[in-house]
């Protein structure tokens, strides 16, 4: 990670926690050492860094910062709801005036007028950071296929962004209010869940995408919308009520709520919990159902998925309820959904599990575990290998899944983006892996899906090769305008 890229996770997690946490926090404490050691790194020239927002994406000496952006969306909304442009760092910039300046941007209002929070920086005695305002001028990347590639991005790319991010904010509102006591209001998960729908209507890819690739320190607020990502792709499939699918999306998203009740350092712990911490552990299904029903805009889904998602179909797991208890799909369908993003997601002490690894996982423990219908339904919704899974085939090509073939789950339909050589095509191919050849066998297969680091997506710089030496020199820029243009 270069330090710009530091400097933007640095900012993003220390604005966000501390709408959670007072300074003091450990966790705020650790952010701001991460940004002060990357501003330092790139002030000790004594030139200033200024951080710049244009068309929703950063950029930093003219150059779009593709991949920081990704992660620093957060930071981009809270600039410019405050009518910044952008960020100024002078040289000289100390910790406690890095925490005085983020803390003034974190509280102020979103519709709090530039001029206002310029005010609340000068209170803060803060004299080596600027709010920036006007327009950053023409920013030319040096490769004019990267800049047609960002244009197009600017629909569904943003639409998928967006909806994450707003996805992240309404799950930090809500913690903020169970911490403090407060009545829980869904009104604005609602909003965000409509984004989610329908960014997965028009490009369900991209916005998979994005939950294997979220890069933040709040993994439970990500596990949560990764959670809704695929819980509206699997009702999208099973219904075409849209108030149903949403009340799934709501469900998803929230059914793990009672956990942001626990003590932090019982959710960050990675080792073994003791037998306290476990039996706290398993107070959060409960926890979180009874919070659920004290807020007037949550739907009946919500709170059984919160209350049951734990208990296992051979009655096994928290918390204990009658043999007798029927339990619907919904909630054995959040055990599942809960199960696979796990699974799939990337964590410090691990790699995540390749989709088809995770697949299987989800099939062994179908029967004790998990519901055998739930998880067929599942798959049968998702695939063994999800829209926007990138693939490498046996006849050397590279692709990325487009559709699925739901009598055939190995052989889903995919859009071809190089030729066997690794050169990207000029016109992405859309081929059936269940086509045959004069023989009967199959014209093309999957070999293995490509670690998320090399998945084939719009943001991915062209001068990388995080496929690794097998595809050569290939330019990931112009595959990813191959996936945009099907």
């Amino acid at each position: 990670m270069s330090h710009v890229e530091g400097l933007v996770k640095g900012l993003t997690s220390a604005t966000l926690l501390l709408r959670l946490y007072p300074g003091e926090h450990p966790r705020v404490k650790q952010a701001i050492a991460e940004v002060a050691e990357n501003l330092w790194a790139l002030t000790k020239e004594g030139e200033p860094v200024a951080l710049l927002v244009y068309e929703s994406q950063l950029v930093y000496k003219g150059e779009l910062l593709y991949d920081a952006s990704l992660g620093g969306a957060r930071l981009i909304e809270i600039l410019q709801a405050r009518g910044a442009h952008g960020v100024r760092f002078q040289p000289g910039t100390s910790k406690p005036e890095l925490q005085s300046a983020l803390h003034a941007i974190a509280a102020a209002r979103d519709d709090e007028p530039l001029a206002a929070v310029r005010e609340r920086l000068q209170a803060a005695g803060v004299t080596r950071i600027e709010l920036l305002e006007g327009s950053v001028g023409e920013v030319a990347p040096p490769d004019r296929q990267r800049t047609s590639l960002s244009d197009g991005l600017c629909g569904r790319m943003h639409l998928s962004q967006g909806a994450y991010a707003h996805c992240l904010e309404a799950m930090r509102d809500l913690t903020a209010d169970l911490r403090c006591g407060r009545e829980l209001s869904a009104a604005p998960a609602a909003e965000a869940i409509s984004l989610v729908v329908e960014s997965s209507q028009l490009n369900p890819g991209v916005l998979r995408w994005l939950t294997q690739v979220a890069d933040s320190e709040e993994f439970a607020f990500n596990q949560a919308v990764n959670c809704c990502v695929l819980a509206v792709q699997a009702a999208s499939h099973l219904t075409e009520d849209p108030q149903l699918i949403q009340e799934i999306g709501q469900a998803a998203l929230l059914h793990d709520i009672g956990m942001f009740g626990l003590p932090e350092e019982i959710l960050n712990k990675t080792e073994a919990l003791s037998e306290e911490e476990r039996k706290l552990m398993e107070e959060h299904p409960l926890r979180g159902a009874k919070a659920l029903t004290e807020a007037p805009t949550v739907g009946p889904l919500a709170v059984q998925a919160a209350y049951l998602h734990h208990v296992n179909f051979d009655g096994s797991g928290y918390p204990a309820v009658r043999p007798t208890t029927r339990i619907g799909l919904i909630p054995r369908l959040m055990g599942v959904i809960d199960t696979y993003a796990a699974l799939t997601a990337r964590r410090p002490f691990r790699e995540p599990a390749q989709p088809e690894v995770a697949m299987g996982i989800l099939l062994d423990l179908a029967g004790t575990k998990l519901d055998p219908r739930a998880v067929a339904a599942f798959i049968d919704a998702i695939g063994i290998y999800p829209i926007g899974t990138a693939v490498s085939l046996d006849t050397g090509e590279i692709g990325v899944v487009a559709a699925l073939e739901p009598e055939k789950p190995m052989r889903p339909h995919v859009r071809i983006l190089t030729d066997p050589t690794g050169e990207p095509l000029d016109e992405p191919l859309v081929a059936s892996l269940g086509e045959t050849g004069p023989d009967g066998r199959p014209t093309r297969s999957i070999v293995q899906s490509i670690d998320l680091e090399a998945r084939l997506v719009p943001l991915a710089y062209p001068e990388r090769n995080p496929l690794g030496g097998a595809t050569g020199g290939v330019d990931l820029a112009a595959l990813g305008a191959g996936l945009l243009r099907g």
